[in-house]
C-alpha cells in the first residue's frame, strides 16, 4: 500500500497532534486528519516514530446496509485513519479488514455504533481490491428509562450505595471487610475506574443489588437459558405477529433479518421474568432439579446442600408460582434450615413489645407473628 501511494507515513509528535486537535476545537470544527490539511508533518522528524495512514478516497461512499438501507457519508466527511501504529503493529480498522478478507466473511453484522466505521473498512477494501462482505448494523439494546446498558451500571449502582452506607466517606472498614485496597477503592470511587470486578466486590461488602448484565448474572438470578435465550431474540427481533414463547428450533426457522427493527430494543425485565415464570411452569421436574444444579455451581444458598431428591419436593410445591430459581431459594429457606433453639417469647412479654408498645390502637393485623 505504501508502495502504491494508497498509505503513507505520518510524523506528527503526540503534542502536534494535540495543537491540531486544539486548532479544530477553538474554531468549532470537528478534527479530521488529512493529507492535504494545512499543517501536516509529512518529513520525518527527530525522535518521532511514524505511523501509517491510509489515504482515505475523498469521495462520497455509500453502504447497502442489511438492515437500514442505503446510508451515505459524503467526501469531506471522510479522514485518513492510521493503519499501523509506530510500534509496528496494525490497527483494529486495517487488521479486521484483512482477517474478514481472507476468512472469507460473507456478511458483518454488529450494532450500529460501528456503522461510521463501515465506510473506513470499505474503502480499504477498495484500495486493496477486494470485494466488501454485506453490512448491517443491529439496533442498540436500551433500558426502559431509554439509558444503555452497559456493564458501568454495576459500578454505578455500587458507588451510590457506599455512599449511602459510609455518608462521611470514611472508607476504613470497607477496604478491611471488601479486600479491595485503598488505592483501588479510592480510583473506583473517584470514577477513575468502572472494573466489573470492583464493583461486584465491593457491591457485595454494602450488600448492593448489581443490575444483571453479564450472562453468569441472570444465572446467578436462577433464569432459565432456554427462556433468556428466547426474550433475547425478541430484544429488536419480531418473528411477526403475536408470537413469544419459541423453542430455539423455531426461532432458528423463523429468522430473517428482515424481522430486525431499525429503532433501538428494550430490555424489559418484567417480561423476562413473565416468560421465565412460563418456562418454569411447562418444564418437567427433571429439567429444574438440572436448573437449580446448575444455580448452585455458582451461589451459596440453602439449596446447595440439598439432595435431588428434597430439591424436587421443593420444585413440585413452588413450581406453579415461581419466577426464578433464586426466589424459590429464597422462599424455602425456612424449610431447609435447622430449627432455632432461641425460646419464644411469653405472651406476656408480647404484651409489652412491637405493635402493643405503641400508643397507636392496635389491630390484629399488626401483631407480632407467633
Amino acid at each position: 500500500m505504501l508502495d502504491k501511494n494508497l498509505a503513507y507515513e505520518a510524523y506528527e509528535s503526540p503534542a502536534q497532534l494535540s495543537a491540531m486537535r486544539q486548532a479544530a476545537e477553538k474554531a468549532k470544527l470537528p478534527f479530521r486528519y488529512r493529507r492535504d490539511m494545512p499543517g501536516r508533518q509529512p518529513a520525518p522528524q527527530e525522535g518521532v516514530k511514524p505511523v501509517v495512514r491510509f489515504s482515505m478516497p475523498y469521495k462520497d461512499l455509500t453502504v447497502t446496509d442489511l438492515i437500514l438501507g442505503d446510508v451515505t457519508v459524503k467526501a469531506n466527511e471522510h479522514d485518513d485513519i492510521i493503519i499501523r501504529k509506530a510500534d509496528g503493529f496494525p490497527t483494529y480498522h486495517f487488521a479486521v479488514v484483512v482477517d474478514d478478507h481472507y476468512m472469507g466473511i460473507t456478511h458483518v453484522l454488529r450494532a450500529q455504533e460501528h456503522l461510521m466505521n463501515t465506510f473506513k473498512h470499505l474503502g480499504l477494501y477498495e484500495a486493496l481490491g477486494w470485494t466488501p462482505p454485506e453490512h448491517g448494523h443491529l439496533p442498540l439494546v436500551f433500558n426502559m428509562d431509554n439509558t444503555k446498558m452497559s456493564k458501568r451500571e454495576k459500578a454505578k449502582v455500587t458507588r451510590a450505595a457506599i455512599l449511602t452506607a459510609y455518608p462521611t466517606k470514611d472508607y476504613a472498614a470497607l477496604v478491611e471487610k471488601s479486600g479491595v485496597s485503598s488505592k483501588d477503592l479510592h480510583d473506583f470511587m473517584s470514577k477513575k475506574t468502572d472494573a466489573v470486578e470492583l464493583a461486584v466486590k465491593l457491591g457485595a461488602a454494602v450488600g448492593a443489588k448489581l443490575p444483571e448484565i453479564d450472562v453468569q448474572d441472570f444465572r446467578r438470578s436462577g433464569y432459565l437459558p432456554e427462556a433468556l435465550i428466547n426474550f433475547i431474540a425478541l430484544v429488536g427481533w419480531s418473528p411477526g405477529g403475536d408470537r413469544e414463547i419459541m423453542s430455539r428450533e423455531e426461532m432458528l426457522q423463523l429468522f430473517s433479518l428482515q424481522g430486525i427493527q431499525k429503532t433501538p430494543g428494550r430490555f424489559d425485565r418484567k417480561k423476562l421474568a413473565w416468560m421465565n415464570g412460563e418456562y418454569i411452569r411447562k418444564a418437567t421436574l427433571d429439567r429444574l432439579a438440572d436448573a437449580v444444579d446448575s444455580f448452585n455451581a455458582v451461589t451459596d444458598t440453602a439449596l446447595r446442600k440439598s439432595d435431588r431428591a428434597t430439591i424436587k419436593e421443593l420444585l413440585a410445591m413452588y413450581q406453579e408460582r415461581m419466577v426464578t430459581i433464586a426466589e424459590m431459594a429464597e422462599n424455602a429457606r425456612f424449610s431447609l434450615r435447622n430449627p432455632s433453639t432461641t425460646p419464644r417469647p411469653s405472651k406476656s412479654t408480647l404484651k409489652t413489645t412491637g405493635a402493643l408498645n405503641s400508643s397507636a390502637p392496635s389491630s390484629p393485623s399488626s401483631l407480632p407473628s407467633p
